[in-house]
């Protein structure tokens, strides 16, 4: 083990959370939350794959997509999480991420299937303030969002959103839900109506921290995110199951159609 705090990496040069080092990863690396989604992406679209680190349930792979390099990486739940990962995940070659996952949507017309292709996000957690100040924008690069915007057209027309993701620390109360004694407190009724009162199509864990440490340290980042429906502030029991995951990255990556964000978007 190297004994710099600063930059701790395993004794044969490996990062020190997600056990990658330098050339395992492609310059265009989606990022998901479960380790079994970077499973089933590894094994249903990447050919010629391989698992290039798995330690403390990061799983990272490394594969071909239509004849380009593609990387998918854990980064687990919420953003100090996120923000541990994706500095390793750069440190390893990732220069382009997208992060695919699920969320809690707040628009009335959506439904269980759809997709909301975040491009900017709310502040409502507290890890992005190690990078920049409370008022710095929290955006996604444009030219990402266009070409995510442009597979949706083709791949999943009527089925797409473009909005604001709220970012929260808390999943239960910081998104408005009951909390263990099923007791909806003024302050989680507060955290929707916050939300909803800046407009924010949907509540996820993640983005507005993705899109702050890109915007300080790289140029290209993007935030997919599949729904989970959510309109009222009573937190609802949800019966129907979500899609299955390969739907999201059908949509993402464009399994024998084509593939407009790798086509879209040039890779550093």
């Amino acid at each position: 083990m190297n004994l710099n705090a600063d930059a701790p990496i395993t004794a044969d040069n490996r990062q020190y959370h997600l056990h990658t080092q330098q050339g395992d990863l492609s310059p265009l690396c989606l990022l998901v939350g479960d380790p079994a989604r970077a499973t089933l992406v590894a094994e249903e679209f990447l050919e010629h794959s391989r698992l290039v680190g798995d330690h403390r349930g990061f799983k990272s792979y490394t594969g071909r997509y239509q004849d380009k390099l593609v990387s998918v990486v854990t980064t687990g739940i919420g953003s100090p999480s996120l923000c541990t990962v994706v500095p390793e995940a750069y440190d390893s070659g990732a220069r382009l991420f997208i992060r695919v996952g699920t969320c809690g949507s707040l628009i009335p017309a959506s439904q269980l299937g759809d997709v909301i292709i975040v491009n900017r996000a709310l502040r409502f957690e507290g890890a992005s303030l190690n990078y920049a100040p409370a008022e710095f924008p929290a955006a996604a690069d444009p030219r990402i969002v266009a070409a995510l915007t442009l597979s949706a057209t083709r791949l999943h027309p009527g089925r797409y959103f473009v909005g604001t993701e709220a970012t929260t620390d808390c999943f239960r109360e910081g998104q408005g839900r009951p909390n263990t004694e099923g007791i909806l407190t003024d302050r989680a009724a507060a955290n929707y109506r916050k939300a909803v009162g800046e407009g924010a199509a949907c509540f996820s864990m993640e983005a507005s921290a993705l899109f702050v440490w890109c915007a300080t340290h790289l140029r290209q980042f993007a935030h997919c995110a599949i729904l989970f429906r959510r309109t009222a502030v009573r937190h609802r029991r949800y019966i129907q199951k979500l899609p299955k995951d390969r739907e999201l990255f059908i949509f993402l990556l464009g399994r024998g159609r084509g593939s407009p964000i790798l086509s879209a978007v040039r890779l550093p």
